[in-house]
């Protein structure tokens, strides 16, 4: 793989690859849904809250949800993300805007699996973009993704965060 993404880059005179972190819509968490840490480890897929884990050596203490909505440990429709972990190269995620609508799952004792798609909603979730580098050249993978994040403005801070201070953010 490290020599695909290398000659790729090289046949392109690309300093980075860009593409968006995941291509699987972010999921509403309602205030209703109660985090609890559970000392058992969880499956990293997708759990029916509540059941027995098929294989609790997996992840250690990782929050689950205490409800009866399907739990998801990811989205898991994008393979770009594991370019990273998978290369060795140097990536950083920053924010490339917000969704329009989303899709949740809400409880339904009718349904066999327990919960029902609702949506689309209009709602505003943060979408994350990757850009992945060079091997060793993590300054100019630093210096693409800031420039575009300067330009483009897509940084919300949470309610009680405040804007980030001038003279912190990318120059």
């Amino acid at each position: 793989m490290r020599h695909v993404l290398l000659k790729t880059m090289a046949d392109n005179n690309l300093d980075a690859f860009v593409y968006v972190n995941t291509t699987a819509p972010a999921y509403i968490i309602l205030p209703n849904r109660r985090a609890a840490t559970v000392a058992a480890r969880t499956e990293p897929r997708v759990l029916k809250a509540g059941t027995k884990l098929s294989n609790p050596s997996l992840v250690p203490d990782e929050p689950v949800l205490k409800t009866d909505l399907d739990t998801f440990r990811g989205p898991g429709a994008a393979w770009a993300v594991h370019l990273s972990p998978m290369s060795g190269f140097p990536a950083v995620v920053i924010p490339a805007g917000f969704t329009r609508e989303v899709y949740d799952r809400v409880p339904d004792a009718s349904d066999p699996q327990g919960s029902k798609l609702v949506g689309p909603v209009a709602v505003q979730l943060p979408v994350g973009m990757e850009f992945l580098g060079r091997p060793f050249e993590d300054a100019k993978l630093l210096e693409i993704a800031a420039g575009y994040e300067a330009g483009t403005k897509h940084r919300r801070p949470p309610p009680g965060f405040g804007p980030v201070p001038a003279g912190t953010a990318s120059k």
